[in-house]
């Protein structure tokens, strides 16, 4: 046979061959055939229509099964990296971020800003971690059978390897600009392993997959069927598996005729009820709040009461009886350099009330699991705490000081030598107890004009 007429029949059988436009895979086939780590780090905050991206990204790991690793890499508008990068602008040259051209940024000043240094370091650190602290997986017998049923990525692996899963959701510049570097972060990623002498780099395997929104995603959790491999990013993609394909996958439109079979899903209730829950939820919650008012963030406290402004009428957590208000909380804390008064004027400047009254958790006594009698007011706790700086904050925005008798105006009757344990004679302590106290009583005395 003529070697002309033998490729011909070559040619005539690859024509015969399932085409990879045909074939579809889901994040639930590739998890329950490598059971490896998916990170999301980059998506949108909001989607297109309204749905709110980044609250969903963020409440899956509560919804999946047992045993699926998941971590959340995404930055954000608002989070603290956006003030480390503008601290870093004003060094450099007293100007903005995103270059100083007028009008939008361009891609050009995405890729070298501040912002997108930030969240590089950010993901390419993660990658990094996720590989180095996960335990290895030993590969199934029928590994590839199951790779090639489901379409899924194709590695040949000796032993043992480590997968992560990369997936991005499309959105705006940034998250554009964000996506099209996800190749040189992979090929960085493998790049420092390789300088560290890991001896199970060789095992090392990243995927990545992009969708379009929030909810392709979510489907493909549910073991819906719509990735097949993006030949586009071929040319300036750095990895294959060993079918030579490139190791990204795209969502594309779901196709009766394509890979219908679905797999079981990773989540523990319908994607449906997700996406509903954080269309109708809010993006933050007030354990968020409560722990910004503990660790003394008066960033995260704006950030958190903007985004639901409610929050100021609603007691943090009335199960343990203590119920305060965001102002109470902020008017106790134990904070240090006026960070009291800081967080106490920014929330006043937020419209909390400035007299509100805190009633639960009071006992049948009338007394406060504070230790406070009567009704509680924000300077109430602010006096009765000593949170010297808090209560001139308050009295600033004309705190009623009506329900403070007279007699608290007294050093003696705050604090009495006879009354400090022999066990926590700390000068240290005390001297700044004392200060406060003695402040306390010097602002009190002052506004009741005695």
């Amino acid at each position: 046979m003529a070697d002309a007429e033998y490729l011909q029949k070559v040619e005539a059988q690859i024509k015969e061959m399932p085409s990879m436009e045909n074939c579809r895979t889901s994040l639930a086939d590739i998890n329950r055939i490598f059971k490896p780590t998916f990170a999301v780090v980059s998506s949108p905050e909001t989607g297109l229509n309204g749905m709110p991206v980044m609250t969903v990204a963020e409440s899956i790991p509560k919804e999946l099964k047992e045993g699926i690793k998941w971590t959340n890499l995404v930055d954000f508008a608002g989070s603290t990296s956006g003030e480390i990068c503008k601290q870093a602008v004003e060094h450099a040259d007293g100007k903005g971020d995103f270059g100083h051209s007028a009008g939008p940024p361009s891609a050009t000043d995405i890729k070298n800003s501040f912002w997108c240094l930030y969240w590089r370091g950010k993901v390419g650190g993660g990658l990094t971690s996720s590989l180095i602290n996960m335990s290895p997986t030993q590969k199934e017998n029928n590994w590839g059978s199951e790779q090639l049923g489901a379409h899924a990525p194709y590695f040949v692996t000796e032993g043992t390897y480590r997968m992560v899963v990369i997936v991005t959701i499309d959105g705006g510049p940034i998250t554009q600009v964000e996506k099209s570097l996800i190749p040189t972060i992979m090929k960085n990623v493998i790049g420092d392993l390789n300088r560290r002498k890991y001896s199970w780099v060789l095992g090392v395997r990243l995927v990545w997959t992009h969708f379009k929104t929030i909810e392709d995603m979510v489907q493909s959790l549910e073991g819906v069927r719509t990735l097949t491999v993006d030949y586009d990013f071929q040319g300036e993609f750095h990895y294959e598996d060993d079918q030579y394909k490139p190791v990204v996958y795209k969502h594309v439109d779901a196709d009766a005729q394509a890979s219908p079979v679905a797999n079981p899903s990773m989540l523990t209730k319908s994607g449906s009820e997700i996406l509903e829950e954080a269309r109708v939820g809010a993006a933050v919650n007030m354990q968020g709040l409560m722990m910004a008012l503990v660790a003394c963030d008066r960033d995260a406290v704006e950030f958190i009461i903007k985004k639901a402004p409610d929050f100021l009428k609603i007691n943090l957590d009335e199960q343990d009886g203590n119920g305060l208000k965001p102002l109470h909380a902020a008017s106790c804390v134990a904070c240090a350099n006026d960070v009291n008064a800081s967080m106490c004027r920014a929330l006043l400047q937020l419209r909390a009330e400035i007299n509100a009254v805190c009633a639960a958790g009071r006992h049948g006594d009338g007394t406060h699991d504070l230790g406070i009698e009567g009704d509680v007011t924000p300077i109430k706790i602010a006096v009765a705490h000593k949170r010297a700086d808090a209560v001139a904050a308050l009295l600033e925005y004309k705190a009623d000081i009506g329900m403070i008798e007279d007699d608290a105006c007294s050093i003696q009757n705050f604090l009495e030598l006879k009354d400090i344990p022999p066990e926590l004679h700390y000068k240290e302590y005390w001297l700044n107890k004392m200060r406060g106290i003695v402040d306390t009583v010097a602002l009190l005395r002052s506004a009741k004009g005695l």
